[in-house]
């Protein structure tokens, strides 16, 4: 990303105003690293804007000695001062702290007091890298976009310090990745195959060349068809069905009748429920959470008709509430008994 924005390039969805100046401080990787790294963001050939982005644009400062006010005065100062970048990335928050993420006096004191003031006085953007907990017992599969602001290590003080989030997520199938715009992520634009607003995007681990002998560079890409297709195998396989993000929003709209029919193209809480189970897309029990991410998101909406919710695609929700009073209660799936259906399919597994 930052090789992108160096040369004023998009990357994964996200487009820079401009050329932007960019430092990286960072703590985690070595001069090998950092080589490794390059090498997967520019290739092995440079071109102009290659070489120009590298030496007037992009920047490393290695800083592995200094932590908390010390790495803010002594590092943080002095490097804006000199390279006057646009963005700091920060590479990464805990190396830097130097108290727990969970001290809230601690992050107001680096964050808000510190860090915060300096990027005033120099006029700059921050970049922070931040790890999410490595072991939890928290069941995230149900998390909206929402929810997933506050998913990393530490204090909620981190995420209402950040102006946005983006947070990257494995799924089942190695080497794929769900990209998530948490805080601010509809500012970004972002949408699906059809054309309709999301907040989530598959991202992939570089593979290498076909026949190359030489390991995949160190890169994020945007997936392709394969891809998808080796998630949803795997997602098909997976004991319990897949985790909630992994069902794409083209799984889930595959779910729906036939569009452009209105209230004909729409389902009902209990319906949509089990058919998602039956597709292994969701369980029952984590259905509320799973379904407002989507409706969050602006890939379906829903709509309550005679105390019972709706769910379709936005347009023919939109249809359905502009039809003559009374008639989307002619929904064919209204008044399905769908509990005999969750027992059959509970029975069968």
């Amino acid at each position: 990303m930052c090789a992108a924005f160096a040369k004023g390039e998009p990357y994964v969805g996200i487009t820079p105003a401009t050329k932007l100046k960019i430092l990286v401080i960072q703590a985690e990787n070595d001069d090998g690293d950092l080589h490794e790294q390059l090498k997967g963001a520019f290739g092995d050939s440079l071109d102009k804007d290659d070489e120009v982005a590298l030496e007037k644009y992009l920047s490393f400062a290695t800083v592995d000695h200094l932590s908390g006010r010390d790495f803010l005065n002594e590092a943080v100062s002095s490097y804006l001062a000199e390279y006057k970048p646009d963005i700091v990335v920060i590479d990464c928050l805990s190396a830097y702290l130097g108290d727990s993420p969970t001290e809230d006096k601690a992050l107001i004191a680096f964050l808000r007091n510190g860090l915060t003031t300096l990027l005033r006085e120099h006029k700059c953007g921050c970049i922070m890298v931040h790890h999410t907990p490595k072991t939890t017992n928290q069941n995230r599969s149900a998390w909206t976009a929402s929810d997933r602001q506050y998913g990393m290590a530490g204090g909620a003080g981190i995420a209402n310090w950040m102006r946005a989030g983006l947070e990257i997520e494995a799924t089942t199938e190695p080497g794929i990745f769900f990209l998530t715009a948490t805080k601010r992520g509809s500012r970004l634009g972002w949408t699906n195959s059809e054309g309709k607003k999301t907040l989530f995007r598959l991202i992939r681990h570089s593979r290498p060349e076909e026949g190359s002998p030489e390991n995949a560079p160190l890169r994020w890409e945007r997936v392709d068809k394969s891809d998808i297709e080796r998630l949803e195998i795997a997602q098909a396989t997976r004991k319990g069905g897949p985790k909630r993000r992994e069902c794409s929003p083209e799984m889930l709209l595959s779910v729906l009748p036939p569009e452009g029919r209105g209230a004909e193209s729409c389902l009902n809480s209990s319906r949509l429920s089990f058919l998602l189970k039956e597709k292994k897309l969701c369980t029952k029990d984590d259905f509320s959470g799973f379904i407002q991410g989507f409706v969050e998101s602006g890939v379906i909406s829903s709509a309550k008709v005679k105390r019972e919710t709706l769910y379709g695609r936005p347009d023919d929700v939109a249809a359905m509430l502009e039809e003559p009073k009374g008639e989307p209660s002619s929904v064919p799936n209204k008044n399905d008994d769908v509990a005999a259906d969750f027992a059959a399919a509970d029975a069968a597994e």
